[in-house]
This record gives C-alpha cells, sequence and structure tokens, in this order.
C-alpha cells in the first residue's frame, strides 16, 4: 500500500497507468533488488561455517559482491521487472505481496544457489563474457583447488 501511495504522490496516474506501474517496478527494481541481494550474500556468506570469523569472513563477503553482483543483479531484473508489471498491473493490491511471496521461494533458491557458486555467470555462459573474464575464472577456480590441498 506504501509503495502505491509514493507512486501516486510522485507521477499521478491512475492505478494501472503505465507510468504508475512503471514508477512502482523502478523503485523494486533499483531500491529493493540490489538490498536483497545484498542481504543474502551478506548472511549466507558471513554465516557459512568455512574458514574463519571477523576479517576473512568480511574479504569473502566483499570478494562475492565484486564476483557475482552485477550478474546475479541483472538476471533476478529479468525475471521480476516482467513479474511485477503482471503483478502490479492485474493483480488487485492486496493481493500483491502474496504474488510476491510465492515468487520469493523460487528467487530465494537461485539466490542462495548463486551465493554459492562464484563467478557462476562465467561458468554457464563463458561465450557471453569473453574469453578474457572464462579464462580469468578458470584461473580463479585452479587457484582455489591448489589452496585446498
Amino acid at each position: 500500500m506504501w509503495l502505491d501511495k509514493t507512486a501516486m504522490k510522485l507521477v499521478g496516474g491512475g492505478p494501472k497507468s503505465l507510468k504508475f506501474i512503471a514508477c512502482k517496478v523502478a523503485a523494486d527494481t533499483c531500491i529493493l533488488g540490489p538490498l536483497n541481494i545484498l542481504g543474502f550474500f551478506m548472511v549466507l556468506t558471513l554465516n557459512s561455517g568455512e574458514g574463519e570469523r571477523g576479517v576473512k569472513k568480511k574479504r569473502d563477503f566483499k570478494d562475492k559482491v565484486q564476483k557475482d553482483f552485477v550478474s546475479t543483479y541483472l538476471t533476478e531484473s529479468a525475471a521480476w521487472v516482467p513479474l511485477q508489471s503482471l503483478n502490479f498491473k492485474f493483480v488487485p493490491v492486496q493481493y500483491h505481496l502474496l504474488v510476491v511471496n510465492l515468487a520469493t521461494i523460487v528467487d530465494s533458491a537461485f539466490v542462495c544457489w548463486a551465493t554459492a557458486n562464484d563467478e557462476w555467470f562465467v561458468k554457464l555462459f563463458p561465450s557471453l563474457v569473453g574469453a578474457t573474464i572464462a579464462d580469468r575464472a578458470a584461473a580463479v577456480e585452479e587457484e582455489r583447488k591448489k589452496k585446498g590441498k
């Protein structure tokens, strides 16, 4: 309801107008999306059972954000923008949260998986990111294996 009231004040129009829906989708994507991903990365990295506590965990979180934030955010946006557009256009406001909660089940599984797999996008789609990034990812993985032995 707060998002509806805020969007109405900012852009006006009716609740089903394009600019009203675009305002709500933009707020959801640009504000809540990054916070959701950063929160997941932080909680799962800092609470993982591996390694030391403290400074090392903070460094692991920072590394995870540098490696995977952009690809995770863009992938999430590709799913959430159409979903929220349809949700805001066709679903009554009192059921928006229900739609989001159902979609969050799938989203949470994806973000958990993305948190557990460093540079997942590069590994899955090396042809999309170019040879230099794919080579760097392979080198990082090789270095990680050496440290593990």
